[in-house]
């Protein structure tokens, strides 16, 4: 019970750190830094590479 609740608050966490960071982008791209948001999506996944 203890292990599905540490990642029932993992998943909530991850969760919100992805809400966070579309809004960050969000933000950025409204901005117009698209440049520095594709460096940051570059740094951080690698999938784009």
């Amino acid at each position: 019970m203890t292990a599905l609740k540490t990642i029932n608050a993992w998943r909530i966490l991850a969760a919100a750190l992805l809400c966070l960071g579309l809004i960050m982008l969000h933000l950025s791209m409204k901005r117009g830094d698209v440049q520095m948001v594709k460096s940051i999506v570059e740094r951080y996944v690698p999938i784009f590479h």
